[in-house]
């Protein structure tokens, strides 16, 4: 006669084996996840230095023409003072666009919000099973 006890041990091997099994393909799947999420982060911020580089190198080579064309003008009759205010609201403007990319950086969330929802959802599974 066969044992009970010695039957029951490949039985609870195999269940155990199929929840690491399924507890390691879980593993899996929130790993590409952040890979996924990770590279859609790299497109998007290569994105932004590539437009905020292109935006800035047009952007100062226009000032840069306003504000000469601009001294010229204004030189004669206000001397000094109207360099001076060039220079004033060119810092002025620099600034307001340094606060609004920044806003624009920062406003995108949370870097993996999505691979944590899920991870949630899993403990969740998890706590519900036990």
């Amino acid at each position: 006669m066969s044992d009970p006890q010695s039957s029951s041990i490949p039985a609870e091997k195999g269940v155990f084996h199929r929840g690491i099994t399924t507890l390691l393909e879980i593993l899996l799947a929130k790993v590409e996840l952040i890979q996924l999420e990770i590279e859609e982060e790299k497109r998007r911020l290569v994105m932004i230095i590539f437009l905020t580089v292109l935006v800035s190198a047009i952007a100062f080579l226009g000032l840069t023409l306003v504000t000469i064309s601009l001294a010229f003008l204004l030189f004669e009759q206000y001397k000094y003072w109207a360099l001076l205010g060039l220079g004033v609201f060119n810092f002025i403007l620099a600034g307001g666009i340094y606060f609004c990319l920044s806003r624009q950086v920062t406003a995108q969330g949370q870097v993996f919000s999505e691979t944590i929802s899920q991870l949630r959802k899993d403990i969740n599974w998890l706590k519900d099973q036990m």
